[in-house]
C-alpha cells in the first residue's frame, strides 16, 4: 500500500509553473560547477529547462527585476544575484532591492 499517491493532470497550478525558473535559480546559486556553466554560456545552459521565452530571456540576461516580476522567490533570487554578480555585495544588495521594489510584495500562494 502506498503512503502517498500522486495524481497527474494536464493542468498546472500557478506554483508548478514557477518551478522551472526557481529550480534553475537555485541550482545556479548553490552549485559552483553549475554556476560556471551558466556564466560561460547562459543560453546553452538554459536549454535543459522548461522555461517560457520571458523566463529564458530574464535568466540569460541576469535581469533580476524581471525574474522577480515573473514570480521568482525573493530569497532564492537574492542568493542567485549575490553569486552571479561580482563586486561589493552591499552595493549589489541595494541595487537588488531597488529593482524588485516596484513589483511589490511577492504572492506566495500556491
Amino acid at each position: 500500500m502506498a503512503l502517498f499517491s500522486l495524481a497527474l493532470t494536464s493542468t498546472s497550478t500557478a506554483a508548478e509553473k514557477k518551478l522551472p525558473p526557481l529550480i534553475a535559480v537555485r541550482k545556479i546559486a548553490k552549485d559552483p560547477a553549475v554556476r560556471e556553466s551558466f556564466q560561460k554560456d547562459p543560453k546553452q545552459f538554459l536549454q535543459d529547462y522548461d522555461l517560457t521565452d520571458q523566463e529564458r530571456k530574464a535568466l540569460a540576461e541576469k535581469d533580476y527585476g524581471a525574474l522577480y516580476a515573473l514570480g521568482a522567490h525573493p530569497f532564492l533570487l537574492q542568493a542567485f544575484v549575490m553569486t552571479v554578480f561580482p563586486g561589493d555585495k552591499r552595493i549589489l544588495l541595494g541595487e537588488y532591492v531597488k529593482a524588485i521594489t516596484p513589483w511589490g510584495y511577492p504572492d506566495f500562494s500556491t
